[in-house]
């Protein structure tokens, strides 16, 4: 959880970010706790947290298939796709600021969620946020290591 207490939008971007500091922590020292600190976080996104929804698409039991996107709307017009498989939803915001999410205000703050495209608010995708997932998943999987 953040020192505040709080979510802010786009609070997956911001984990990844951090996780793509820890990464370059551990690649530098090589000390095992920035890893761990770093699959700690890759969990939570996955769907080890307070939900249990995972925040890409495509991936793991109960994933996030209607984010907030005018391309990959099939929740309003089902001619249209889902998001593809590998995109990160901006995951909670405690000021559930779009009129969908508003009605979690109150709520504990990693519950400031909801899978609706709507709720552009809290499952907006973002090219920044994915970016830094692609990164982290390629430190992870050992991409660029001798």
């Amino acid at each position: 959880m953040p020192s505040t207490g709080r979510y802010d939008w786009g609070s997956n971007g911001l984990l990844l970010n951090n996780l793509a500091v820890l990464a370059a922590a551990h690649e530098i020292t090589g000390d095992a706790a920035y890893r761990d600190a770093v699959l700690s976080g890759v969990d939570y996104l996955f769907g080890r947290n307070a939900l249990g929804v995972s925040y890409v698409t495509g991936y793991g039991t109960r994933d996030v298939r209607n984010q907030h996107s005018r391309w990959y709307a099939h929740q309003l017009d089902a001619t249209l796709p889902h998001p593809p498989r590998g995109t990160v939803s901006g995951g909670p915001n405690s000021d559930c600021p779009d009129p969908v999410s508003a009605a979690l205000v109150g709520s504990p703050p990693q519950c400031c969620f909801v899978d609706d495209i709507g709720a552009y608010g809290v499952n907006e995708m973002t090219i920044n946020w994915n970016s830094a997932l692609a990164w982290v998943a390629a430190n992870l999987a050992g991409v660029g290591k001798n």
